[in-house]
């Protein structure tokens, strides 16, 4: 088997050499190791080869080669795909080779493996960095927008997933496209360009453009911001243009898709394209992630009504039903956002949902007072088809305005049990006091240890 695979990638680096040649090594095909114990790869819209411990020297060598070539991204630990496929998926066809390097990317779907069982996604809510519209005053202090995250880095380098709702769009200057009296007055975010590389030095590896600010700037904003986060390795969705992504960990390949009620974007409420988006992309991945911008906003939008949820005229559909055509359609893990506030975690059919993970990092202009500036990172470890398999609640919060700071008291983790217990007592999932997640009836993992370690020696 090795020697197969070593041959395989002996012809793999040779026919690259020969079809692409320099020039398109040039223009994006970079060999790029991702962290410890992740998969070594060749991308440019994409080309993927499994773990290096996995096919030894052969890959290593490939890897070396490509190297002298490209940069390197410090901290990703996923391979972004092309989005060649994006309006096959909207239409709900076939994705057919628009590039020679598809047919080895097909090559290569055949051969990688996955090396582990159990991949670890780690979801947040609302990611904002600051905004220099109407004033660079909404800005954090001395331009530091890596400060609002350093305390979350250690624990996002756990994770194969690292995902998050990025409210708003990176553009320099403009003006903006929605109606706006008094600045001083309007929720616009415009994040300065600079600080996309934050999301990728703070350990994001896929991103939601799907929610009602990502056109606060218009349509040069949302270029913006997708050239920024491809250039990142950043997976991306929700957007018309750029409905789906795909990313590949430990052989296993994730799709990513995102909803939202808002122009632009792939829409929430249109239930037959949604099913078709999900039920495409589980033709083509292992595991997909749905993101989905829903429910009411502000403080007494905690809970879950189980029925359609109207926002200043807006509908912003029913998050218990969405959740449910989604994992029907095809959805691993369904991930909500948009009330500003955190809400109940659930489970369908063995998949996890989470209604809403609220203000995760929004720094200025937010309010985060009471229960608006408390936010889970939510860890969920999934196996590589997707069902659930365990997890746990990282309580944060933010204060002032705004930067996460990991929350030792857990707040957020009694009120997700306190929402749970209120809204869907039915659920078959449960939020331990310490934050782990499981399953009704089944023993904490490590109370099982524990009485193992207790029972007498010969006792059967």
């Amino acid at each position: 088997m090795r020697r197969n695979l070593q041959a395989l990638f002996w012809v793999f680096s040779v026919f690259t050499s020969l079809l692409l040649g320099s020039r398109a090594f040039g223009h994006g095909v970079r060999a790029q190791t991702f962290g410890k114990g992740a998969d070594t790869l060749v991308r440019r819209d994409t080309l993927v080869v499994p773990p290096a411990d996995s096919v030894d020297r052969a890959v290593r060598m490939l890897q070396a080669g490509a190297d002298s070539v490209g940069r390197q991204l410090d901290s990703g630990r996923i391979l972004t795909d092309s989005a060649h496929l994006q309006h096959d998926t909207l239409q709900g066809g076939q994705d057919t080779a628009r590039h020679p390097i598809d047919s080895v990317r097909r090559l290569l779907d055949s051969v990688v493996v996955p090396v582990d069982s159990t991949i670890t996604i780690m979801a947040v809510g609302d990611v904002m960095l600051g905004s220099d519209f109407p004033s660079k005053n909404l800005l954090p202090p001395r331009d530091d927008a890596d400060a609002l995250l350093r305390e979350v880095q250690g624990l996002f380098k756990s994770a194969d997933v690292v995902f998050g709702n990025l409210e708003g769009a990176f553009l320099a200057g403009g003006h903006p496209a929605k109606s706006c009296k008094d600045p001083s007055r309007c929720y616009l975010f415009r994040m300065p360009p600079r600080y996309a590389a934050v999301l990728q030095r703070a350990g994001f590896t896929a991103i939601s453009n799907a929610n009602n600010h990502v056109g606060d700037f218009g349509e040069a904003a949302r270029r913006c911001t997708g050239r920024l986060l491809d250039s990142l390795g950043i997976a991306r969705a929700g957007l018309l243009s750029h409905p789906v992504d795909t990313i590949w960990v430990k052989g296993v390949k994730i799709g990513l898709c995102a909803f939202a009620p808002n122009s632009g974007c792939c829409q929430l409420n249109d239930y037959a394209g949604l099913r078709r988006i999900v039920a495409g992309l589980k033709a083509k991945c292992q595991l997909v992630i749905a993101s989905c911008h829903m429910g009411g906003e502000g403080s007494a939008q905690t809970h879950i009504t189980k029925q359609r949820e109207i926002f200043l005229g807006e509908n912003r559909g029913n998050p218990y039903e969405i959740a449910r055509v989604l994992i029907d359609a095809g959805a691993d893990v369904v991930i909500g956002h948009g009330p500003h506030v955190t809400r109940a975690v659930d489970i369908y059919k063995g998949r996890l949902i989470a209604y809403s993970l609220g203000n995760f990092c929004t720094y200025g202009g937010f309010n985060l007072r009471g229960v608006c500036g408390i936010s889970p990172v939510l860890e969920v470890r999934v196996g590589p088809s997707g069902q659930f398999l365990g997890g746990r609640v990282h309580a944060t919060r933010q204060e002032g305005r705004g930067g996460v700071r990991l929350d030792a008291a857990g707040t957020v983790i009694a009120e997700i049990r306190r929402l749970m217990a209120h809204d869907i007592p039915e659920t078959q999932l449960v939020v331990h006091e310490d934050g782990e997640i499981g399953l009704k009836g089944r023993v904490k993992a490590e109370n099982a240890v524990r009485d193992s370690a207790r029972q007498p020696q010969g006792v059967q």
